[in-house]
Protein backbone atom coordinates (compact mmCIF):
# COMPACT_ATOMS: atom_id res chain seq x y z
CA UNK A 1 0.00 0.00 0.00
CA UNK A 2 2.59 2.59 1.01
CA UNK A 3 4.46 1.83 -2.75
CA UNK A 4 1.29 2.44 -4.32
CA UNK A 5 0.60 5.79 -2.58
CA UNK A 6 4.10 7.00 -3.24
CA UNK A 7 4.02 6.09 -6.79
CA UNK A 8 0.50 7.47 -7.36
CA UNK A 9 1.75 10.76 -5.86
CA UNK A 10 5.34 10.69 -7.81
CA UNK A 11 2.75 10.34 -11.07
CA UNK A 12 0.56 13.69 -9.95
CA UNK A 13 3.96 15.17 -9.34
CA UNK A 14 5.79 14.82 -12.45
CA UNK A 15 3.03 14.88 -15.07
CA UNK A 16 0.63 17.29 -13.35
CA UNK A 17 0.77 21.60 -14.22
CA UNK A 18 3.38 22.13 -11.47
CA UNK A 19 1.69 25.22 -9.82
CA UNK A 20 -0.36 26.83 -12.29
CA UNK A 21 -3.61 27.02 -10.73
CA UNK A 22 -4.25 26.01 -7.45
CA UNK A 23 -7.20 24.07 -7.56
CA UNK A 24 -7.99 23.33 -11.24
CA UNK A 25 -9.95 20.46 -11.91
CA UNK A 26 -7.07 18.22 -13.05
CA UNK A 27 -5.12 18.63 -9.37
CA UNK A 28 -7.75 17.70 -7.32
CA UNK A 29 -7.29 14.42 -5.16
CA UNK A 30 -10.79 13.17 -6.89
CA UNK A 31 -10.47 15.20 -10.58
CA UNK A 32 -10.57 11.99 -13.60
CA UNK A 33 -8.39 11.93 -15.71
CA UNK A 34 -8.97 13.37 -19.19
CA UNK A 35 -11.79 15.68 -18.54
CA UNK A 36 -13.96 17.44 -21.09
CA UNK A 37 -12.85 21.32 -21.72
CA UNK A 38 -15.79 23.62 -21.34
CA UNK A 39 -14.91 25.03 -24.73
CA UNK A 40 -14.37 21.82 -26.39
CA UNK A 41 -18.28 21.19 -25.81
CA UNK A 42 -19.34 24.36 -26.52
CA UNK A 43 -17.72 23.85 -29.88
CA UNK A 44 -19.11 20.54 -30.52
CA UNK A 45 -22.84 21.40 -29.38
CA UNK A 46 -23.26 25.03 -29.16
CA UNK A 47 -26.88 25.12 -29.48
CA UNK A 48 -27.40 22.30 -26.61
CA UNK A 49 -29.62 23.90 -23.72
CA UNK A 50 -29.89 22.85 -19.89
CA UNK A 51 -33.18 20.32 -19.78
CA UNK A 52 -34.02 22.16 -16.25
CA UNK A 53 -31.81 24.27 -14.25
CA UNK A 54 -31.28 23.19 -10.69
CA UNK A 55 -32.81 25.19 -8.15
CA UNK A 56 -30.18 24.99 -5.43
CA UNK A 57 -33.12 23.41 -3.01
CA UNK A 58 -32.23 20.06 -1.15
CA UNK A 59 -33.77 17.04 -2.98
CA UNK A 60 -33.49 16.11 -6.46
CA UNK A 61 -33.32 18.86 -8.84
CA UNK A 62 -34.23 16.89 -11.67
CA UNK A 63 -36.47 14.69 -10.80
CA UNK A 64 -39.35 15.85 -12.84
CA UNK A 65 -37.63 16.96 -15.82
CA UNK A 66 -39.23 15.11 -19.46
CA UNK A 67 -37.79 12.55 -20.73
CA UNK A 68 -35.00 15.32 -22.53
CA UNK A 69 -34.45 12.87 -25.83
CA UNK A 70 -33.41 9.95 -24.04
CA UNK A 71 -35.40 7.62 -25.90
CA UNK A 72 -33.97 9.22 -28.47
CA UNK A 73 -30.29 8.96 -28.25
CA UNK A 74 -31.00 5.39 -27.03
CA UNK A 75 -33.08 4.61 -30.59
CA UNK A 76 -29.59 5.68 -31.95
CA UNK A 77 -27.47 2.71 -33.06
CA UNK A 78 -24.34 3.01 -30.09
CA UNK A 79 -21.57 3.21 -31.53
CA UNK A 80 -18.05 1.18 -31.06
CA UNK A 81 -15.80 2.65 -28.07
CA UNK A 82 -12.66 4.59 -29.55
CA UNK A 83 -9.17 3.29 -28.53
CA UNK A 84 -9.03 4.94 -25.35
CA UNK A 85 -11.60 2.86 -24.14
CA UNK A 86 -10.89 -0.84 -25.37
CA UNK A 87 -10.60 -2.94 -22.59
CA UNK A 88 -11.40 -0.52 -19.85
CA UNK A 89 -13.64 -1.10 -16.86
CA UNK A 90 -16.39 1.88 -17.27
CA UNK A 91 -15.15 4.21 -14.66
CA UNK A 92 -18.34 5.00 -11.88
CA UNK A 93 -21.70 4.13 -12.50
CA UNK A 94 -25.48 4.30 -11.32
CA UNK A 95 -28.17 2.86 -9.36
CA UNK A 96 -31.51 3.51 -7.99
CA UNK A 97 -33.19 2.40 -4.23
CA UNK A 98 -35.78 -0.06 -4.03
CA UNK A 99 -38.00 3.04 -5.08
CA UNK A 100 -36.68 3.19 -8.42
CA UNK A 101 -35.21 6.75 -7.75
CA UNK A 102 -31.38 7.62 -8.75
CA UNK A 103 -28.96 7.71 -5.99
CA UNK A 104 -27.20 10.96 -6.51
CA UNK A 105 -23.83 10.02 -5.48
CA UNK A 106 -20.40 10.77 -6.73
CA UNK A 107 -19.87 8.06 -9.14
CA UNK A 108 -22.60 9.17 -11.63
CA UNK A 109 -20.08 12.02 -12.47
CA UNK A 110 -17.21 9.65 -12.92
CA UNK A 111 -19.46 7.58 -15.65
CA UNK A 112 -20.34 10.94 -17.10
CA UNK A 113 -16.48 12.17 -17.54
CA UNK A 114 -15.59 8.09 -18.37
CA UNK A 115 -17.43 8.66 -21.57
CA UNK A 116 -16.47 13.11 -21.80
CA UNK A 117 -13.10 11.90 -21.83
CA UNK A 118 -13.15 11.04 -25.49
CA UNK A 119 -14.09 14.11 -27.00
CA UNK A 120 -11.58 14.96 -29.47
CA UNK A 121 -11.51 11.06 -31.01
CA UNK A 122 -15.16 10.82 -30.81
CA UNK A 123 -17.67 13.90 -31.02
CA UNK A 124 -20.70 14.79 -28.07
CA UNK A 125 -23.59 12.38 -30.30
CA UNK A 126 -21.35 9.41 -30.01
CA UNK A 127 -21.12 10.41 -25.82
CA UNK A 128 -24.33 11.03 -25.64
CA UNK A 129 -25.58 7.45 -27.21
CA UNK A 130 -23.45 6.11 -25.06
CA UNK A 131 -24.65 7.64 -22.19
CA UNK A 132 -28.30 7.14 -22.77
CA UNK A 133 -27.45 3.22 -23.72
CA UNK A 134 -25.52 2.68 -20.35
CA UNK A 135 -28.57 4.86 -18.30
CA UNK A 136 -30.84 2.84 -19.84
CA UNK A 137 -29.38 -0.48 -19.30
CA UNK A 138 -28.96 0.46 -15.73
CA UNK A 139 -31.63 2.06 -14.41
CA UNK A 140 -35.53 1.95 -13.85
CA UNK A 141 -37.40 4.10 -16.57
CA UNK A 142 -37.55 7.33 -14.22
CA UNK A 143 -34.50 7.72 -12.59
CA UNK A 144 -33.00 6.73 -16.22
CA UNK A 145 -34.82 9.92 -17.47
CA UNK A 146 -33.70 11.83 -13.96
CA UNK A 147 -30.01 10.82 -14.94
CA UNK A 148 -30.00 11.99 -18.64
CA UNK A 149 -31.52 15.49 -17.14
CA UNK A 150 -28.76 15.70 -14.84
CA UNK A 151 -26.06 14.90 -17.96
CA UNK A 152 -27.69 17.27 -19.71
CA UNK A 153 -26.96 20.42 -16.86
CA UNK A 154 -23.74 18.68 -16.13
CA UNK A 155 -22.60 19.43 -19.39
CA UNK A 156 -24.56 23.12 -19.27
CA UNK A 157 -22.12 23.25 -16.16
CA UNK A 158 -18.87 22.44 -17.35
CA UNK A 159 -19.74 25.10 -20.29
CA UNK A 160 -20.10 28.02 -17.81
CA UNK A 161 -17.51 26.98 -16.10
CA UNK A 162 -15.12 28.60 -18.50
CA UNK A 163 -16.33 32.00 -17.86
CA UNK A 164 -15.08 31.75 -14.12
CA UNK A 165 -11.88 33.02 -14.08
CA UNK A 166 -8.93 31.00 -12.51
CA UNK A 167 -6.65 32.88 -9.73
CA UNK A 168 -3.35 33.37 -10.80
CA UNK A 169 0.44 32.14 -8.52
CA UNK A 170 0.23 35.77 -6.76
CA UNK A 171 -3.35 35.58 -5.67
CA UNK A 172 -4.71 36.70 -1.95
CA UNK A 173 -6.70 34.56 -0.43
CA UNK A 174 -9.57 36.40 -0.55
CA UNK A 175 -9.48 36.02 -4.68
CA UNK A 176 -9.16 32.58 -3.63
CA UNK A 177 -12.15 32.65 -1.71
CA UNK A 178 -14.11 34.40 -4.33
CA UNK A 179 -13.30 32.11 -7.09
CA UNK A 180 -14.13 28.93 -4.86
CA UNK A 181 -17.58 30.81 -4.00
CA UNK A 182 -18.42 31.61 -7.83
CA UNK A 183 -17.56 28.31 -9.01
CA UNK A 184 -19.38 26.49 -5.76
CA UNK A 185 -22.70 28.51 -6.62
CA UNK A 186 -22.31 27.48 -10.22
CA UNK A 187 -22.40 23.49 -9.41
CA UNK A 188 -25.65 24.55 -7.46
CA UNK A 189 -27.51 26.79 -9.64
CA UNK A 190 -26.23 23.90 -12.63
CA UNK A 191 -26.99 20.75 -10.84
CA UNK A 192 -29.14 21.79 -7.84
CA UNK A 193 -27.58 21.68 -3.84
CA UNK A 194 -27.78 17.93 -3.39
CA UNK A 195 -26.28 16.22 -6.89
CA UNK A 196 -23.60 19.40 -6.61
CA UNK A 197 -22.95 17.68 -3.25
CA UNK A 198 -22.49 14.40 -4.02
CA UNK A 199 -20.24 15.21 -7.31
CA UNK A 200 -17.92 17.89 -5.71
CA UNK A 201 -17.93 17.32 -1.81
CA UNK A 202 -14.75 15.85 -1.61
CA UNK A 203 -13.21 18.84 -3.92
CA UNK A 204 -14.74 21.21 -1.99
CA UNK A 205 -13.14 20.22 1.05
CA UNK A 206 -9.57 20.24 -0.71
CA UNK A 207 -10.56 24.09 -1.77
CA UNK A 208 -11.13 24.69 1.72
CA UNK A 209 -8.11 23.16 2.94
CA UNK A 210 -6.26 24.47 0.19
CA UNK A 211 -7.08 28.29 1.01
CA UNK A 212 -6.74 27.30 5.06
CA UNK A 213 -3.10 26.54 3.93
CA UNK A 214 -2.45 29.68 2.49
CA UNK A 215 -4.18 31.37 5.53
CA UNK A 216 -1.63 29.84 7.47
CA UNK A 217 1.30 30.45 5.80
CA UNK A 218 0.76 34.28 5.18
CA UNK A 219 0.43 34.92 8.55
CA UNK A 220 3.35 36.72 9.91
CA UNK A 221 2.19 36.90 13.84
CA UNK A 222 2.91 32.78 13.79
CA UNK A 223 6.28 31.30 14.64
CA UNK A 224 7.19 28.19 12.85
CA UNK A 225 6.04 25.64 15.57
CA UNK A 226 2.52 27.37 16.17
CA UNK A 227 2.63 27.60 12.07
CA UNK A 228 3.41 23.52 11.88
CA UNK A 229 0.65 22.56 14.44
CA UNK A 230 -1.83 24.77 12.17
CA UNK A 231 -0.88 23.34 9.21
CA UNK A 232 -0.66 19.84 10.63
CA UNK A 233 -4.42 20.59 12.19
CA UNK A 234 -6.01 21.69 9.01
CA UNK A 235 -4.38 18.31 7.28
CA UNK A 236 -6.07 15.92 9.54
CA UNK A 237 -9.37 17.62 9.13
CA UNK A 238 -8.90 16.23 5.18
CA UNK A 239 -11.10 13.20 4.37
CA UNK A 240 -9.01 10.38 5.28
CA UNK A 241 -8.48 9.04 1.60
CA UNK A 242 -6.65 12.95 0.56
CA UNK A 243 -4.75 12.49 3.58
CA UNK A 244 -3.28 9.47 2.47
CA UNK A 245 -2.71 11.23 -0.85
CA UNK A 246 -0.87 14.11 0.19
CA UNK A 247 1.00 11.75 2.59
CA UNK A 248 2.55 9.50 -0.30
CA UNK A 249 2.93 13.21 -2.42
CA UNK A 250 5.60 14.12 0.40
CA UNK A 251 7.36 10.66 0.26
CA UNK A 252 7.31 11.16 -3.23
CA UNK A 253 9.07 14.18 -3.05
CA UNK A 254 11.14 12.69 -0.89
CA UNK A 255 12.34 9.88 -3.26
CA UNK A 256 12.52 12.48 -6.04
CA UNK A 257 15.19 14.38 -3.89
CA UNK A 258 17.02 11.09 -2.66
CA UNK A 259 17.55 10.26 -6.54
CA UNK A 260 18.49 13.80 -7.49
CA UNK A 261 21.39 13.30 -4.76
CA UNK A 262 22.25 10.68 -5.71
CA UNK A 263 22.94 11.81 -9.77
CA UNK A 264 24.71 15.00 -8.32
CA UNK A 265 27.46 13.31 -6.76
CA UNK A 266 27.52 11.13 -9.62
CA UNK A 267 25.62 7.79 -9.24
CA UNK A 268 24.83 5.72 -12.36
CA UNK A 269 21.46 5.38 -13.94
CA UNK A 270 21.80 1.12 -12.68
CA UNK A 271 22.51 2.64 -9.17
CA UNK A 272 19.02 4.64 -9.13
CA UNK A 273 17.63 1.63 -10.54
CA UNK A 274 19.07 -0.49 -7.62
CA UNK A 275 17.42 2.11 -5.02
CA UNK A 276 14.48 2.39 -6.11
CA UNK A 277 14.03 -1.19 -6.35
CA UNK A 278 15.10 -1.40 -2.75
CA UNK A 279 12.75 1.31 -1.79
CA UNK A 280 9.54 0.36 -3.86
CA UNK A 281 9.80 -2.27 -5.56
CA UNK A 282 10.50 -3.50 -9.38
CA UNK A 283 7.28 -2.92 -10.78
CA UNK A 284 6.89 0.77 -9.02
CA UNK A 285 10.88 1.31 -10.56
CA UNK A 286 9.91 0.56 -14.00
CA UNK A 287 7.41 3.00 -13.66
CA UNK A 288 9.02 5.56 -12.39
CA UNK A 289 11.25 5.07 -15.23
CA UNK A 290 8.64 5.51 -17.50
CA UNK A 291 6.90 8.63 -16.33
CA UNK A 292 10.70 10.25 -16.07
CA UNK A 293 10.76 9.24 -20.01
CA UNK A 294 7.37 10.46 -20.85
CA UNK A 295 8.27 13.87 -18.54
CA UNK A 296 11.69 14.03 -20.82
CA UNK A 297 10.03 14.15 -23.69
CA UNK A 298 7.25 16.78 -23.01
CA UNK A 299 9.77 19.21 -22.22
CA UNK A 300 11.85 18.54 -25.27
CA UNK A 301 8.53 18.85 -27.36
CA UNK A 302 7.93 22.50 -25.15
CA UNK A 303 11.21 23.05 -25.72
CA UNK A 304 11.27 22.87 -29.57
CA UNK A 305 7.75 24.69 -28.90
CA UNK A 306 9.01 27.40 -27.58
CA UNK A 307 11.71 28.37 -29.83
CA UNK A 308 9.47 28.43 -32.94
CA UNK A 309 7.54 30.44 -31.14
CA UNK A 310 10.25 32.98 -30.31
CA UNK A 311 11.39 33.18 -33.78
CA UNK A 312 7.32 34.16 -34.24
CA UNK A 313 7.18 36.50 -31.97
CA UNK A 314 10.26 38.66 -32.78
CA UNK A 315 8.91 38.00 -37.12
CA UNK A 316 7.19 41.58 -37.36
CA UNK A 317 3.70 39.52 -37.94
CA UNK A 318 0.59 42.17 -37.10
CA UNK A 319 -0.99 40.76 -33.53
CA UNK A 320 -3.74 39.13 -35.57
CA UNK A 321 -1.01 36.65 -37.48
CA UNK A 322 0.86 36.16 -35.09
CA UNK A 323 -1.42 34.89 -32.23
CA UNK A 324 -3.32 32.68 -35.36
CA UNK A 325 0.71 31.36 -36.05
CA UNK A 326 1.04 30.90 -32.49
CA UNK A 327 -2.30 28.61 -32.37
CA UNK A 328 -0.88 26.30 -35.52
CA UNK A 329 1.90 26.41 -34.09
CA UNK A 330 0.80 24.77 -30.54
CA UNK A 331 -1.32 22.35 -32.73
CA UNK A 332 1.33 21.27 -34.36
CA UNK A 333 3.37 20.15 -31.86
CA UNK A 334 0.72 18.89 -29.16
CA UNK A 335 -2.21 16.85 -28.26
CA UNK A 336 -5.46 18.59 -28.21
CA UNK A 337 -5.81 17.61 -24.41
CA UNK A 338 -2.41 18.88 -23.80
CA UNK A 339 -3.13 22.64 -25.33
CA UNK A 340 -4.51 23.88 -21.93
CA UNK A 341 -1.40 22.82 -20.23
CA UNK A 342 0.92 24.75 -22.70
CA UNK A 343 -1.18 27.89 -22.71
CA UNK A 344 -0.58 27.97 -19.11
CA UNK A 345 2.76 27.25 -19.14
CA UNK A 346 2.84 30.26 -21.68
CA UNK A 347 1.05 32.42 -19.63
CA UNK A 348 3.53 31.97 -16.63
CA UNK A 349 6.51 32.86 -18.72
CA UNK A 350 4.88 35.57 -20.20
CA UNK A 351 3.45 37.65 -17.43
CA UNK A 352 2.35 40.76 -19.56
CA UNK A 353 0.47 38.41 -21.61
CA UNK A 354 -2.01 38.19 -19.30
CA UNK A 355 -4.80 40.90 -20.84
CA UNK A 356 -4.25 39.99 -24.15
CA UNK A 357 -7.12 37.94 -25.54
CA UNK A 358 -6.36 34.28 -25.09
CA UNK A 359 -4.27 32.51 -27.76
Amino acid sequence: MKRNKILIAAVILGLALPAVLWFATANRPDSGAGKAEPDRLAEVDPAMKPDSQGSGEPGHPTAAAPDSGLAAWVGRERPALPDSLQGTDVDGGVRANDQGELILEGRIRDLFEYYLSTLGEADLDDVKTWIAHHLRAQLPPDAAREAWALFRNYLDYRRKLDGVSEPGLDSGVEEMKSVMAQRNALRRESLGREAAEAFFAAEEAYDRYMIRRREIEQNDELDAAETRRRLDQARAELPQAMREVREGSTEAIRAREKVEQMRAEGASEAEVRAWREAELGPEAADRLEDLEDRRDAWQQRYQNYRRERAQLDTSGLAQQEREAAIRRLREAHFEDDELRRVQALDRMREPESEGRPDQ
